[in-house]
């Protein structure tokens, strides 16, 4: 669920939050929402290009830029 309140203050819920977004935090992610879990990822850049992505420049993890509204 997303909830704003103001333009400073931004509310989600989950059931795990996945701090990181390299290979294995993507990995985590899915594995938990395949079992039904809501999830948030929470990382400086995109899923799949940080931790040990992000040197290599793979480019193997595809992204969405979604505004929050």
């Amino acid at each position: 669920m997303l909830r704003v309140h103001n333009e400073n203050e931004l509310q989600l819920n989950a059931d795990v939050l996945v701090i990181g977004g390299g290979p294995a935090a993507a990995w985590a992610a899915w594995a938990a929402a395949s079992q039904g879990v809501k999830v948030i990822v929470v990382d400086k850049g995109f899923l799949g290009t940080s931790g040990a992505a992000a040197a290599s420049g793979n480019g193997i993890m595809g992204y969405t830029k979604t505004k929050l509204t």
